[in-house]
């Protein structure tokens, strides 16, 4: 027999924390400590006996005996965690006490039916919604795509030189666009690239001049491998973790931008998204 235990986020945790409670009950130790409270109980019960003949006294020990003993640590059974941040894991933990996985099975389900219940009322997208993918989730993702920054060193230093040479002379000298507008633009590269100086120019790490007008289209495609290639990969890991890099991928190509939508009424793909934070 199974039974789902239902977080909202750190599954992994709560697993770790179960296999530990299982591997102390199941220690020598453990099993000496109860033996040693069972004797202590009976010496303790039989002294209150002879003290008042109350035989209420010996049943309620009994009682209390057979509850924790034979109810609630005695039967084992199978219990599944189920991470609503982290849907496609799969965490087990066997052999955990009734007494224990019965009222976590029963309360965690309930609980996840009350707030299954709210998301369901207010109509939430998936990736925001508190039991679909956890407390927050969307918000959280939302800003911390702020942080999305380049990988490749190379990279970085061509986007930061192309930024000194183009960018601040079309935006202080030739007044093309504000910093205002950057801000505000949602696609970054269609307002910088519109006009690019044909005069001015920037040095790549390739060590060849091109002026920002050759330069931007260059360095655009760079960007967008580089995004495609390796910073979904680098940025889907650090935030869903896991072992399968593929599954993380694909849930920030899913989220991102659902969270884009519904926070910043923005339609732009993960790649289109990350190419716009870097």
């Amino acid at each position: 027999m199974t039974m789902p235990v239902y977080v909202i986020a750190y599954g992994d945790v709560f697993r770790e924390s179960f296999n530990a409670i299982v591997t102390v009950l199941g220690t020598s130790m453990f099993s000496t400590a109860i033996r040693l409270a069972t004797l202590l109980a009976v010496i303790s019960t039989a002294l209150y006996y002879v003290k008042s003949h109350d035989l209420k006294t010996m049943l309620h020990w009994f009682i209390l005996y057979m509850a924790v003993t034979v109810v609630l640590l005695g039967p084992k059974i199978d219990i599944e965690i189920i991470d609503s941040a982290n849907p496609g894991s799969v965490l087990n933990v066997d052999n955990v006490p009734f007494g224990l996985a019965y009222p976590a099975s029963i309360i965690t389900a309930l609980g996840h039916a009350l707030t299954e219940a709210f998301d369901e009322a207010f109509h939430l997208p998936d990736d925001v919604s508190y039991t679909k993918t956890g407390m927050l989730f969307g918000s959280q993702l939302f800003r911390l795509s702020s942080g999305f920054h380049l990988v490749n060193p190379e990279t970085k230093n061509d986007f930061d030189q192309y930024v000194k040479n183009c960018v601040i002379g079309d935006m202080l000298i030739n007044k093309k666009y504000t910093l205002d507008d950057l801000v505000n633009a949602q696609d970054i590269w269609a307002t910088i690239s519109q006009r690019p100086s044909p005069i001015r120019g920037v040095i790549f790490h390739d060590g060849v001049f091109r002026t920002c007008a050759d330069a931007t289209p260059v360095l655009k495609q760079t960007i967008d491998n580089e995004v495609s290639s390796h910073a979904l990969t680098f940025f889907s890991e650090r935030i869903f973790g896991g072992d399968n890099s593929a599954e993380a991928v694909e849930k920030l190509q899913q989220y991102l931008p659902e969270a884009y939508q519904y926070y910043a009424n923005m339609s732009q793909s993960a790649s289109q998204i990350m190419s716009q934070n870097v």
